[in-house]
């Protein structure tokens, strides 16, 4: 199904590529400040920091992914309801036609 969706929708590949990017970027950011971390301070500091800054960083970018997703699903049904024709449009549209068809059929 994700192969499928990934084949057929442009908005899912970008959204995916939106995600890839972000955590990436924050990994990397990671990784840099663990760097500078092992080399501005000593060793005993630096292995209780590090995990600090990581559970950090990933409880970033966990934050913001949930709320990607959440902001996505309320785009995707708000598209959904604003493509379907509404109710008042579809009973304006069946009193047009059953009135179209008996005023040519009536004597």
């Amino acid at each position: 199904m994700i192969t499928k969706r990934w084949e057929e929708e442009v908005s899912f590949r970008h959204f995916i590529r939106i995600m890839a990017a972000v955590w990436g970027i924050g990994l990397i950011i990671e990784a840099l400040v663990k760097v500078v971390i092992v080399y501005e301070f000593p060793i005993s500091k630096a292995l209780v920091i590090s995990p600090i800054v990581q559970y950090i960083i990933i409880a970033i970018l966990i934050y913001w992914n949930i709320h990607f997703v959440k902001q996505r699903k309320q785009k995707l049904v708000v598209k959904e309801v604003t493509e379907w024709p509404s109710v008042t449009s579809f009973i304006y549209v069946t009193r047009h036609y059953v009135s179209s068809v008996y005023s040519i059929h009536s004597p």
